[in-house]
C-alpha cells in the first residue's frame, strides 16, 4: 500500500479564460511550457505572448491562443461503468469528465471561430487561467503539460441572443481525453499581466494583403482584417505596422528585402503603406511578404517584380 501522504493545498479561483493549443507541434513533439521559464516561481506574461503571436509564416503548430474572458467552467463526471453480482462489484471503466463553459455576449464571429475548431482535424489541448493569475496544466518533470481534449468532443452551441431580462449566454462543451488528468494538476503564478485584460491574452485576428503598384522602388500594401466589424459591416483596416515588422522574401532564396528604415516605410493611410526604396526589387523574382505584427495574422501574400 502507497502513502498519501500530506495535503499541501491548491488554492485556486475560478478558471476565467483558456489557452488552446494543437497538441502536438510539427515534430510530433507534445507542446508544453518549460518550467526553466519561470523567474522567482512565476511565469512572466511575456512567455505566453510570444506563443500568442505566433504567425502563419513561422507557424510550427506551436502557436497558443487565449480564448476571451468565460464563467460557469464546470467539470462534470459521468457515473463509472459497473458490474454487478449478487453482493459482488467491480468498476470496469472509470467515469468520463466533461468540460463547460459560458461565453457572455460574445461576438457570433468567436463562436464560428470555435466551431470552425471542431471541425479542423486537429487535436487539441488547453490551459486554464484562473482569475487569482493563475496557470493551470499537468507538471511533467521540467514542464507544464496542457490537459488534452478528446478528439472530435467539441461542441458549440448557437448563438443566442439577449432577452429583455437576460443576457445572451453561448455554451462550449469538450470532454477531456483522460478523465483523471487533472490528478497531476499544478499551478504557476503569472506575472506582469491581468487575465481580465485583452490587452494581455489574446488569440490573433486573421488579416489579408494586397499588394499593388509594385516597381524597382517599392510597391503599397493594403492590410484588412478578413472579418467584417458586426458593428459597421466593414472590413477594418490594420494600423500601426511598422518597417521592422514586414519582409519580402525571395522563393528561390536569392534576394530577401526589408525595408531599411523607417522613412522608406509610411503608412499613408488607414491600414494602406508605401514601401519606397530606391531599387529594392531586382529580377524577375517572386516574393512571400511576411508581416509580423503583434495581435495580427497575415494570410500568405506574394509579391512578383518583372524587370
Amino acid at each position: 500500500m502507497i502513502n498519501l501522504g500530506s495535503s499541501d493545498g491548491l488554492a485556486v479561483k475560478a478558471p476565467r479564460r483558456l489557452i488552446i493549443c494543437p497538441t502536438n507541434d510539427d515534430s510530433a513533439t507534445v507542446n508544453k511550457i518549460a518550467i526553466s521559464s519561470l523567474v522567482s516561481g512565476e511565469l512572466p506574461i511575456a512567455v505566453l505572448q510570444t506563443l500568442y503571436d505566433t504567425w502563419q509564416h513561422a507557424d510550427t503548430n506551436n502557436k497558443m491562443m487565449a480564448t476571451p474572458q468565460l464563467s460557469e467552467f464546470t467539470f462534470t463526471d459521468a457515473d463509472p461503468v459497473k458490474s454487478t453480482s449478487e453482493w459482488y462489484e467491480r468498476v470496469m471503466q472509470d467515469p468520463t469528465r466533461d468540460v463547460g463553459f459560458i461565453f457572455n455576449d460574445i461576438t457570433p464571429r468567436i463562436l464560428k471561430q470555435f466551431a470552425a475548431l471542431a471541425t479542423d482535424g486537429v487535436s487539441k489541448s488547453f490551459f486554464i487561467i484562473t482569475s487569482d493569475e493563475k496557470l493551470i496544466g499537468k507538471f511533467d518533470g521540467a514542464y507544464l503539460v496542457p490537459l488534452q481534449m478528446q478528439d472530435n468532443s467539441l461542441f458549440v452551441g448557437n448563438k443566442k441572443l439577449s432577452s429583455w431580462t437576460e443576457h445572451a449566454k453561448d455554451m462550449i462543451t469538450f470532454r477531456l481525453n483522460e478523465a483523471r488528468s487533472l490528478d497531476d494538476m499544478f499551478a504557476i503564478p503569472i506575472s506582469g499581466g491581468y487575465v481580465t485584460s485583452d490587452d494581455d491574452h489574446w488569440s490573433m485576428d486573421d488579416a489579408t494583403c494586397v499588394v499593388s503598384s509594385v516597381t524597382a522602388n517599392g510597391a503599397t500594401f493594403t492590410v484588412t482584417k478578413t472579418a467584417r466589424n458586426p458593428a459597421t459591416g466593414a472590413n477594418d483596416p490594420v494600423t500601426g505596422i511598422l518597417y521592422t515588422e514586414i519582409a519580402a522574401n525571395d522563393q528561390e532564396g536569392a534576394d530577401d528585402e526589408a525595408p531599411a528604415a523607417s522613412e522608406n516605410w509610411t503608412e499613408v493611410s488607414d491600414g494602406v503603406y508605401e514601401w519606397d526604396e530606391t531599387a529594392v526589387f531586382t529580377g524577375d523574382l517572386v516574393y512571400d511578404v511576411e508581416f509580423s505584427h503583434s495581435k495580427i495574422d497575415v494570410a500568405a501574400t506574394t509579391l512578383t517584380f518583372a524587370s
